[in-house]
């Protein structure tokens, strides 16, 4: 999708439903309450600088210099979220069921009331993330050595 495509689309509130997000930085704009089931938002690289430099996910630079993840009340049922980075991020509420979340930096994010159910966060950093009266079930698949 063409970044003034997605701008509008937002500024709208309208569905993102299905589409790819690979090529534009979603998290530099409010995704809250937006509907992006299906969408794909994984990063293979993590947009930090309006002039189009990116920086490898791993890079301690794009973890400082990265925006915050507001999805609050997002509907990303079977979303593609792999490698996002999150930390800190507000998520709380969100609808991620069924969503790949595959080593998302999720670190003190507040998943706070989201819907977990059927997600994968194989591999996922859940260090101090605020999980309290997030759903889940047998489907969820957590990272190694978490209990939730």
């Amino acid at each position: 999708m063409e970044l003034s495509a997605f701008i509008e689309k937002v500024r709208r509130r309208e569905s993102l439903a299905g589409h790819d997000l690979t090529g534009v930085d979603p998290f530099a704009m409010d995704l809250g309450g937006i509907d992006l089931k299906g969408a794909d938002l994984s990063r293979e690289h993590v947009p930090v600088a309006a002039g189009g430099t990116y920086w490898p996910s791993s890079s301690d630079s794009a973890r400082r210099m990265r925006r915050r993840v507001r999805l609050r009340g997002a509907d990303l049922g079977g979303a593609n979220l792999d490698r996002i980075l999150g930390e800190f991020g507000d998520l709380r509420g969100a609808h991620l069921r069924d969503a790949s979340l595959v080593e998302a930096d999720l670190r003190h994010a507040d998943l706070t009331l989201a819907d977990l159910s059927g997600a994968d966060l194989t591999g996922a950093n859940l260090q101090g993330a605020m999980m309290a009266g997030a759903k889940w079930d047998d489907m969820t698949r957590w990272p190694e050595e978490f209990t939730p």
